[in-house]
């Protein structure tokens, strides 16, 4: 039987467009992204997601050393409930293995 799995989803983004995504990697700390606080850089995220709807996303960034390797985007456009400080916590505690993974597959 065919199982019916979710495909990745990754976009370019813009970094003129998304001051948000590129303050968190260069301040190297997590942030929340709010519909009330950044209603476009949410449209624009969810949108070239293919995902209709919006709700709170938390950047991540991914780093090596001092190499800024990237940004793990984590929302919840359905749902459209805000992380806990637990589960901010291990978004935190997520980025170093997430970050090892991605230079792993590349080598």
């Amino acid at each position: 039987a065919r199982q019916n799995r979710a495909q990745p989803r990754h976009a370019e983004l813009d970094r003129a467009h998304h001051p948000p995504l590129f303050n968190s990697l260069g301040r190297l700390r997590q942030m929340r992204l709010t519909d009330q606080r950044q209603p476009a850089e949410l449209q624009d995220i969810y949108r070239k997601l293919h995902i209709s709807h919006e709700g709170p996303a938390y950047l991540q960034p991914l780093v090596n050393g001092d190499e800024r390797v990237g940004v793990l985007i984590v929302g919840s456009p359905y749902s459209q409930r805000q992380l806990t400080d637990e589960e901010r916590n291990l978004l935190d505690r997520l980025g170093p293995l997430v970050t090892a993974s991605l230079l792993n597959a590349e080598a």
